[in-house]
This record gives structure tokens, sequence and C-alpha cells, in this order.
């Protein structure tokens, strides 16, 4: 008997490569890593050096490319995020995700997944956007769905809310997510092994990238009073009252992780503060909570700093996780009967995670 084939599958704005390593480890072949920029390339080739990776439009080799069941994709959320102004439909950046979808109608795989922010999918987001494309896809014989989950329910070690849309051939069942506390990862059990092998900017490194910069006099006055879950200005407050010298760094503003909670979302490891030691997380703890393996090696490249222009490779992606758990869906979705030719549903399981956010989590007691 014939061995079976594993599925192909095609990447396009993907980065650093977390969206792939989920990908790939739901059981598809990465056939390639399509790019319309140099933002991660460097990590990506460090990790999946024998992988196409093409980094302008124009190279991105359409015509040679043979069948692939999936093509996965994260272009720039900015045009729905509040860190990227809420430029909407004016955004330059849009045109990445434009190109995907016309990509994915010229090539007619069995699924596209394009995953965004929860605001694309809102009446003053993306969602007229959105639904073009439902409806170009829909004409063709896809079935839509969209998608709405958090990272904590699909079993990642951080909170993070995120929209999908996924355009397919085959049903796809995405099954009702049960969650407990018992299933909850915690900041410090995920890092605590961490903390000893972490060493300052300059220092030989113990771990791959597990270095830090080591904070001022005048940022520990403010790091030293800063309380689990707490922004800067908790710390600059107390460390006025006390007659300290302060500076509002903008390089704290995320604030304090909380260690025995969930991780909130990380948006650039070196505004996150450590729950107990007073500095921010290295790349190596970010990555641990945002579920790489500690075998990925992030590429230092760009300058001689501590986090080296990669703190954003770590959380600006889709993560391993997420990754994992769609490709799984996907995956079965290619063995099952045909999903009805121009349907449309929405799945919203936002609401499933909400009482179990950082915040609430340490409010509801379930914890010292």
């Amino acid at each position: 008997m014939a061995a079976v084939k594993r599925p192909k599958a095609l990447g396009c704005h993907i980065y650093s490569g977390a969206f792939s390593l989920g990908i790939q480890r739901a059981g598809f072949k990465i056939a390639g890593q399509w790019e319309e920029g140099p933002w991660g390339a460097a990590t990506f080739d460090l990790n999946f050096p024998k992988v196409p990776h093409p980094l302008t439009l124009e190279d991105w080799p359409v015509s040679q490319l043979e069948h692939v069941n999936l093509i996965y994709a994260n272009p720039p959320c900015a045009p729905w995020s509040t860190a990227g102004g809420r430029l909407g439909m004016a955004d330059p950046r849009l045109g990445f995700t434009r190109n995907v979808f016309d990509l994915a109608l010229q090539l007619r795989p069995e699924a596209l997944i394009v995953e965004s922010v929860p605001r694309a999918w809102s009446l003053n987001g993306g969602q007229a956007f959105y639904k073009t494309f439902a409806e170009a896809f829909q004409r063709v014989g896809y079935a839509v769905t969209i998608y709405l989950t958090n990272g904590l329910l699909v079993g990642g070690p951080q909170w993070r809310e995120r929209f999908h849309f996924i355009a397919h051939r085959g049903e796809l069942e995405i099954p009702e997510p049960t969650i407990t506390v018992d299933d909850l990862p915690l900041v410090w059990d995920m890092i605590n092994d961490l903390a000893i092998t972490a060493r300052w900017l300059g220092e030989e490194p113990l771990v791959p990238n597990h270095v830090v910069r080591r904070p001022d006099e005048i940022a520990l006055n403010v790091l030293r009073n800063m309380l689990p879950g707490e922004g800067v200005m908790g710390g600059v407050d107390r460390a006025r009252a006390q007659g300290l010298p302060f500076r509002k760094a903008r390089g704290l503003s995320t604030g304090r992780l909380r260690g025995n909670a969930p991780c909130s979302t990380l948006f650039d490891l070196t505004t996150t503060v450590h729950p107990y030691v007073d500095r921010p997380l290295t790349l190596r703890e970010g990555a641990r909570l945002s579920g790489y393996p500690d075998d990925f090696v992030f590429a230092l490249t760009t300058r001689p700093d501590a986090h080296d222009g990669c703190s954003t490779d770590v959380s600006q992606a889709v993560l391993p996780p997420m990754g994992y758990h769609l490709g799984q869906l996907v995956l079965r979705s290619l063995d099952s009967a045909r999903a009805e030719p121009g349907s449309f549903r929405v799945i919203n399981r936002l609401g499933i995670a909400r009482p179990w956010s950082p915040g609430r989590y340490v409010k509801r007691g379930i914890v010292d």
C-alpha cells in the first residue's frame, strides 16, 4: 500500500515562523513561506532553512507552485488594532491582506486561514472588508467560517483574543471548548526555571536568547515599586512619594506580569516586567509564555541589544499553539464530507474565555 502523502501548506505574511511551526506540528508539510518584506526573515531562515522563502510579491513563484491543501496567513492587523492607529480601510498595509486573498482565489486550496484581531470583525472595524471577500469565496464554491477564539481555549499559555477568516471546501468541525482552573498555565509555573539562568547583556548567555539589559538605578526605583498586574505609573507614583528619582520610561509601559495568573497578552517584551525580578522579560521567557519550544531560536542581527529587534517577532504572530489548533481543524476537514458550497457562519467563543482573563482570575480568589 502506497504511503499517504503529507498535505501541503503555504504560509503568507508569517514573518518569524510561529504560525508555520504550529501548522507543521499539526501534520502539514510547509511548501513555502512567502513574504512582502524582510521582517522576521533571519529568524525564519534559522529555524526553517529548507523552506522556500521569497521576500517580495514579485518573487512569489505562483506559476511554479504545485497544488497546496492549505494557505495560512497572518498579514498585519494594524488596520484594525489600537496599536496600529485603527486606520481601517485607509491603511495601506491592508494591501497585504488583499494580496493573500487574491492568491488564494487564484490557487484554490482546500482551505484558507487569515488571522487578525477581533476588531477585524466589528461593525466599525473590518467586517465589511471581510464580508466582501467571503462573498468572493462563496461564489466559487467555498463555505466560509468566521471563528473568534482565545489562546487559552486551545491549549496556549497566554490570554490572546483572535479572529480567523476560514474559507473551506470540507466540513469544518470546531468543538465547543471546555476549560477549568486546572487547565490554565500560570506565568510563574511556565518560567520559574528560567529565572536563575538569565544573564545581563554583555555576559555570556547560558540559554539562547536569555539575556536582558540591566536597569539603571533610576529605572530600578520604578521597577521595585511596581505591583503584580500594575502599569508603570503605579511604580512612578510610589517612587515619587518616597522622594526617589524616577523616569517615566516607555520601556515599562505594559506593566508587571502576575506570576500567579495566566499570562496577559504580550505585545512587546521590552515593555513587560518580570513578575518577581526587577527587569523586563528576556526573549526566552517571552517565547516560553507564547508557546514556542525552547529550541526555537531568534536571530540577533540588527543591533547590539538584549532583544535585538526581535521582541515583537515573538509576540506579534499567530502563536504556535493556535497554529497547531487551526492546522488540526483543517487537517480533519480534508477527510470530511464536503461543506455546503456558499454557506456562511460565525462561531464566537470569546465569551467562554473571558472569566479566565488574568485580572478576573485573581479577583475571583482562585489564587492567593
